[in-house]
């Protein structure tokens, strides 16, 4: 079996990055840690329309209210997939009504 050789590039964050990351970690622990999943489905078509994009992307409720939706970019340009670890699912597709 061939095996693929991944490269990575080294990357030092800025003290302001790192303040950034720091700030963001905590709205993040503050609005999902410990939430539950209250819903979990496509986004609909209207919705992706209103949102310029062609595809639905797999959207995850959260019961404070938060959704979760998957973007192809940091522009959010069109939708993207989920990558899982559940074996007979690992990426949760978009769908292209």
């Amino acid at each position: 079996m061939e095996q693929i050789q991944i490269q990575t590039l080294m990357y030092t964050e800025s003290d302001k990055e790192k303040k950034m990351i720091k700030k963001d970690e905590k709205i993040l622990e503050e609005f999902l840690v410990g939430q539950k999943i209250k819903n979990a489905r496509w986004l609909s078509k209207s919705e992706a329309l209103e949102l310029g994009w062609h595809k639905q992307p797999f959207v995850i409720e959260l019961e404070n209210g938060v959704q979760l939706v998957p973007i192809s970019d940091d522009e959010g340009n069109d939708a993207g997939s989920f990558l899982t670890t559940i074996k007979a699912l690992q990426v949760i597709y978009v769908k292209r009504d």
